[in-house]
């Protein structure tokens, strides 16, 4: 047994109020009703059933399920066939295997959950983006399900997952798993498709409140990021400037090509393609997103090193695929310039807030951002207001070399 035991009868209310272990940890509380049964917790916060049972002279333990998903009577049903069944010699463990491959036998591959999500993904491409992404939250997180029949997952193991996020205080990532968790299991439950019972969802829910993003740097901070990102190695440097100079999304940075530019060799113009914008993937509109570059911004481009067999700026370590910009670059950013809160998208922003405080509209920050237009006129306006988003560019990238070189040396890098 993994823990010293600690036995208690066990209720509904008083499952519901035992903590998560120690980190690294599983703690287990057992059921004074029924000897050998016990409802595990682990550091994520999940609780199950295992129930410990003699097979002949061995001590042997099996996991009944999961809790809620199992209450307490019927746990204690299932201890007590466990049980039963050692007493007859039979290995509770093995008659378990043998129903989980009947019933993966009976219901086929194709009903598995990594292979419905699949089918998900396929049909539902065109209308999205960033689906490496969307198959890490399905898939990758949710790699325990994989195997099982998609129909066998339990609202009560989505809330679960969902719940083990907020209590190790990511509140944003449980936000994300909901949304899309909801749109693939609401999918699946539609009519026709039956592979789960419709309305699965519906009692499902993340509690934590929305934080309103308010994070900004000031003039200092920003010369503190620029400086160290002259620390940095020269790709990486130039990744976190141009961050600074255009306010592009991180990935739409990640993947800029040399064939997106007007001309590869002294680019004035970045088109960001319809596959990397945020705005929703429908083909009777491709929205592209069109950054005119300040003369700053050519300046760094045109520093960065070409890499063999790709025309990616920012190349990753698989063949012709763009960096990730992930924890790892953003610890480097932090240690280097002293800012310990950084975060990429605080300098989208910032730049917004400077352009407030310069006296530009919401359509002009908006335009800085590479928002879509919210009315109809979005619909008849095809044009990209270039001159007009150069001006705010130079604007900011001047005032970024003030702070940077305020003696006015020419030359930045």
């Amino acid at each position: 047994m993994p823990n010293k035991p600690r036995n208690r009868v066990l209720t509904k209310v008083g499952i519901e109020r035992l903590k998560k272990a120690p980190q690294g940890k599983r703690v287990e509380y057992y059921d004074r009703k029924e000897p050998g049964l016990a409802v595990r917790v682990t550091d994520k916060g999940s609780k199950s059933w295992v129930c410990y049972f003699y097979l002949g002279p061995r001590h042997c333990k099996v996991t009944l399920g999961r809790w809620p998903d199992i209450g307490i009577e019927k746990a204690r049903a299932a201890a007590r066939d466990v049980k039963s069944n050692a007493r007859q010699g039979k290995d509770p463990r093995i008659e378990q295997k043998r129903a989980r491959e009947h019933l993966k036998a009976s219901l086929g591959r194709e009903s598995q959950y990594e292979k419905v999500v699949e089918k998900f993904i396929d049909l539902q491409k065109p209308q999205y983006r960033t689906w490496p992404e969307i198959k890490r939250v399905l898939l990758t997180t949710n790699r325990d399900w994989l195997d099982r029949p998609v129909s066998t997952i339990t609202a009560g193991e989505i809330q679960t997952t969902l719940d083990g996020f907020l209590a190790a205080g990511h509140p944003a990532k449980a936000r994300v798993h909901h949304v899309w968790l909801n749109r693939f299991f609401g999918w699946a439950g539609r009519e026709g498709r039956g592979y789960v019972q419709k309305g699965l969802m519906a009692e499902v829910e993340v509690t934590a409140e929305r934080r309103v993003r308010t994070r900004r740097y000031e003039n200092e901070e920003v010369r503190a990021i620029w400086k160290g990102a002259e620390q940095l190695e020269p790709t990486e440097g130039a990744f976190v400037k141009l961050l600074l100079l255009l306010a592009p999304r991180k990935n739409e940075l990640a993947g800029m090509r040399r064939r997106e530019f007007d001309d590869p060799e002294n680019p004035t113009l970045w088109t960001i393609p319809f596959e990397r914008t945020k705005s929703k993937k429908n083909a009777r509109r491709e929205r592209v997103y069109v950054v005119p570059l300040p003369r700053l911004a050519q300046r760094i481009i045109k520093s960065i090193p070409k890499t063999d067999g790709t025309d990616l700026l920012f190349p990753g370590r698989l063949e012709d695929a763009p960096m990730i910009p992930g924890t790892n670059l953003s610890a480097k950013v932090r240690k280097a310039s002293g800012v310990q809160d950084w975060t990429y998208h605080a300098c989208r922003d910032t730049i917004a807030s400077w352009l407030q405080e310069q006296g530009r509209s919401e359509f002009e920050r908006g335009l800085m951002l590479n928002h879509a237009e919210h009315s109809v006129t979005g619909d008849y306006s095809h044009g990209h207001a270039s001159a007009l988003k150069l001006e705010m560019l130079e604007e900011w990238a001047d005032h970024v070399a003030e702070l940077v070189q305020p003696e006015g040396a020419v030359v930045l890098s």
